[in-house]
């Protein structure tokens, strides 16, 4: 038998670092798993896992010039 942890919508708020608002947002678009517990609402740590893995990877693009990377910074890029 395998237990899944259960996290409260406020533990989840923090460990994506948003609002409320947008824990219950995912919860509606199943982007998160949720279940019952009397009144409360509690989220499976799986899925809070499963969506982390699926977001996308950022990308970051160096400006050059003015207002970019310093020139030195540049020149120790491209040695």
């Amino acid at each position: 038998m395998h237990i899944k942890r259960l996290l409260t919508p406020k533990q989840v708020a923090e460990l994506d670092g948003v609002a409320m608002t947008a824990v219950y947002r995912r919860l509606a678009l199943g982007e998160y798993d949720g279940v019952k517990d009397g009144l409360r609402t509690k989220i499976t740590e799986e899925s809070v896992l499963r969506r982390r893995e699926g977001l996308p990877k950022a990308k970051y693009n160096v400006r050059k010039g003015i207002r970019g990377i310093h020139p030195k910074a540049a020149a120790a890029m491209n040695p």
